[in-house]
């Protein structure tokens, strides 16, 4: 915690140390001289989250931060980070495999593919659209039920591959709606289908 704190005091170093320990909701005499084999995984992401706070942080990266923790868990972390944002006015970067997480928690919601950006949108807007608006890609990771349309469109795959098809496209290959036209498809283009809403596809 020293390392990341711009105070040099080590008795200010406690101090604030201890403000922020209460605030992620953590005992300081508790935790203070414990090793990590004696807290618990949901300790552990508190203390982590409160020596970036020592800092005083912008901006917070939390990379996957509710992984292998239980559901509860999982909603303590989530609903502190929230409380960073609206209390603290910390802006976070929430990086996760977890769709439903980003669904309730983001403002933006970026998607991305093998390093491009798929999508780009806002939180209110992919809750109320239909899914038929939204990048195929997306669609899979909130778990749109395809399997009445699987066999018609894996046909249409293995027919554009027996053609020999090629696409820009980075999800061309694994795309159930693929078709010649995703040839004339530029992937450095993001395509603004409506206000605030861009998407790497020409459907």
């Amino acid at each position: 915690m020293k390392r990341n704190s711009k105070i040099t005091s080590q008795t200010k170093i406690i101090e604030k140390s201890k403000e922020v320990l209460k605030y992620v909701g953590l005992d300081f005499e508790e935790v203070w001289n414990a090793y990590p084999a004696q807290l618990s995984g949901g300790m552990c992401q508190r203390i982590m989250i409160a020596n970036v706070l020592l800092a005083d942080p912008k901006i917070l990266i939390a990379d996957e931060p509710t992984s292998y923790l239980d559901p509860l868990i999982q909603y303590n972390i989530l609903e502190l980070l929230k409380n960073l944002v609206e209390k603290k006015g910390l802006s976070i970067i929430l990086i996760t495999h977890d769709i439903q997480i980003i669904l309730k928690y983001a403002h933006r919601i970026i998607v991305i593919y093998k390093g491009y950006i798929m999508e780009s949108i806002s939180r209110e807007l992919i809750n109320k659209l239909p899914y038929y608006k939204l990048h195929p890609y997306t669609r899979q990771l909130m778990g749109e039920k395809l399997l009445e349309k699987y066999y018609t469109l894996k046909i249409n795959r293995e027919r554009l591959k027996s053609k020999l098809v090629k696409s820009k496209c980075p999800y061309f290959e694994e795309c159930l709606f693929g078709n010649e036209d995703c040839v004339k498809i530029d992937k450095s283009v993001l395509n603004e289908i409506e206000e605030g809403h861009f998407v790497r596809c020409i459907r």
